[in-house]
């Protein structure tokens, strides 16, 4: 007895006539496998484009977190560091850390991009902004600098994009 599992897979083809066939072949070969492809996860497009696979973007520019990744990556901190909560900054950046590393591990393959450091640009505004509340914008700074956040143990993903530990 064969049991269903999931298949995640990205053809590269040079025209789309090799792509058509490569679709069919791999169709039948699912098939004999007895798995089916998705048609709602399943297309013919061209690489200019870009292609989102598996939480990461691959382009021609290389990878990157899909917009999708980064939109959850920041509803998780969002619902963690919610400006109407009491809990202690220190706590909350013990909260926030786990999904920082876990994003951090999982996009490690990531080439140098604009996107992980405005990321983690937003994370810092998202921490100061939880201490400070509703305070002004410019009392951020003042009132969380981010030595205050390294010394409670925070830490960003630009090891991504430096190459070194994180």
């Amino acid at each position: 007895m064969r049991f269903p599992c999931a298949t995640h897979l990205v053809v590269l083809c040079a025209t789309e006539d090799e792509a058509m066939w490569a679709h069919d072949e791999v169709e039948v070969a699912l098939n004999d496998e007895g798995l089916s492809m998705k048609p709602e996860k399943t297309r013919v497009t061209r690489f200019d484009f870009g292609v989102d696979f598996l939480g990461y973007h691959l382009s021609s520019r290389g990878l990157e977190p899909s917009e999708r990744s980064v939109k959850r990556y920041q509803e998780k901190v969002r619902a963690l560091t919610m400006r109407h909560e009491t809990r202690p900054l220190e706590e909350v950046v013990q909260r926030v850390m786990p999904v920082v590393r876990g994003w951090t591990n999982y996009f490690h393959l990531t080439t140098r991009t604009q996107k992980i450091w405005h990321l983690g640009g937003w994370t810092i505004d998202r921490l100061r902004g939880y201490e400070v509340k509703h305070r002004w914008y410019g009392a951020w700074a003042r009132l969380v600098p981010i030595e205050m956040l390294h010394e409670m143990g925070f830490q960003l993903p630009y090891s991504i994009l430096t190459g070194g530990p994180s």
